[in-house]
C-alpha cells in the first residue's frame, strides 16, 4: 500500500468477492476500483452506498465479448503457424530463451525434460 493513503487504482483480475473486497479495503479516497475477473454468478460484494461515498470510490466494470474466444481458436488453423521456427530450451536456458523470445522471430519451449521432446533445440 502506499503509505496510509491507499492505492489510487486497484483491479481484480481474479473474480473473487473475497478478494475484490481485499482491494476496496486498499483503495484511497478518490481511488478508482476496476471489475476484470469474471466471479461465479452466486458470488456477491458487500458494498454500501456510504463506502462508495466517504471513499469517492469511481467503479468500472469490464466484459470481455463472449463470442471472440471459439472464433480465435478456429482462425488458429488458418494461420501459418508451422513457418515459424521453433526451438525448445532446458529449463536452466530459460534466461536465453526468454531473450530469443524477446527477438520475435521464433516461438520458444522451454522443457524441464527437453530430450523427451519431440521439439529440437
Amino acid at each position: 500500500m502506499v503509505g496510509e493513503q491507499g492505492f489510487h487504482s486497484v483491479v481484480d483480475a481474479v473474480g473473487r468477492a473475497a478478494i475484490a473486497r481485499d482491494l476496496l479495503n486498499r483503495i484511497r479516497k478518490g481511488g478508482t476500483f476496476l471489475v476484470f475477473g469474471v466471479a461465479s454468478p452466486d458470488d456477491t460484494l458487500a458494498l454500501t452506498p456510504r463506502e462508495v461515498y466517504d471513499k469517492e470510490l469511481t467503479i468500472v466494470g469490464s466484459i470481455i465479448n463472449p463470442y471472440t474466444h471459439e472464433r480465435a481458436v478456429a482462425m488458429l488453423q488458418s494461420l501459418p503457424l508451422d513457418a515459424i521456427p521453433t526451438r525448445t530450451f532446458p529449463l536452466p536456458d530459460y534466461e536465453s530463451a526468454f531473450a530469443v523470445q524477446r527477438e520475435g522471430r521464433e516461438r520458444i519451449y522451454i522443457a524441464p525434460n527437453p530430450e523427451k521432446t519431440n521439439r529440437h533445440a
